[in-house]
């Protein structure tokens, strides 16, 4: 009875690997977190990704020797989303603070649509009324 393990594969001697988390913006679904995931699991150098839809973040392990926090987030820019590296002078508070003004400013978009769908709807269902 033969035994065939496989072994995943090692970071080579001269690698450094390092970790970045990277805010991503424009995800609403399952498909998105999976289709951003999947684009940096590809990327050269990444050896491991974790994208978070509620945080709307990723976290990438990757080798600093191959890829770099910049070229990470053109890969998820070129799947559609948009990333942006936190400052280095940034603190939590602030990047929470820019997190919630961005949400805010969808929020009164998305409320803007549905009022506005509202109205035309009523509209419309009153001008179908008329003889």
């Amino acid at each position: 009875m033969s035994t065939s393990s496989t072994a995943l594969p090692t970071p080579a001697a001269d690698s450094r690997m390092e970790q970045v988390r990277i805010p991503v913006t424009g995800m609403t679904c399952a498909a998105c977190q999976a289709r951003v995931q999947r684009a940096l699991q590809r990327a050269p150098g990444v050896v491991d990704a974790s994208v978070n839809l509620m945080m709307q973040t990723a976290a990438v392990t990757f080798d600093a020797n191959v890829a770099g926090p910049e070229q990470l987030v053109e890969v998820i820019r070129k799947t559609g989303y948009g990333a942006e590296l936190a400052r280095p002078d940034e603190s939590v508070m602030e990047e929470q603070r820019a997190r919630e003004e961005s949400d805010a400013r969808e929020y009164a978009t998305l409320k803007r649509k549905a009022i506005v769908s509202g109205v035309i709807g009523a509209v419309a269902m009153i001008v179908s009324m008329l003889p």
